[in-house]
């Protein structure tokens, strides 16, 4: 038994030298009310059109691509506007949930600067 224990060790501290363990942060993020089917379409063929591109450096590619990326830029914002209006106008009696809502949706985290 105490054979096995250190062979485990050993070929464990190989490893660790010659493999370590590395540790990676993950970025979990909330979906957007507004993404849908078919902005995440025009946000993949943005992303092709780019990578396109970035690897032929063509005057068209780029043009493609610039093209691609305003449409793409001008849905996502007429979207995520139109769902702030639909919030604004569902809670428009109660402005606490308006306010914070809103500030959700916008990305501007409230933070108390005061201690607790």
């Amino acid at each position: 038994m105490n054979d096995l224990v250190e062979q485990y060790n050993s070929i464990s501290d190989v490893l660790d030298k010659h493999a370590p363990v590395i540790e990676k942060t993950i970025i979990v993020r909330n979906k957007t009310p507004w993404t849908r089917n078919d902005i995440k379409e025009d946000k993949k063929l943005k992303h092709k059109l780019e990578s396109k591109f970035q690897k032929t450096r063509s005057n068209t590619d780029y043009q493609n691509f610039k093209e691609q990326r305003d449409k793409y830029n001008d849905k996502l914002r007429q979207l995520r506007g139109k769902n702030i209006k639909n919030m604004i106008d569902k809670n428009r009696h109660d402005p606490n949930v308006r306010y914070t809502e809103f500030k959700k949706q916008t990305n501007k985290a409230t933070k108390n600067p005061l201690p607790k």
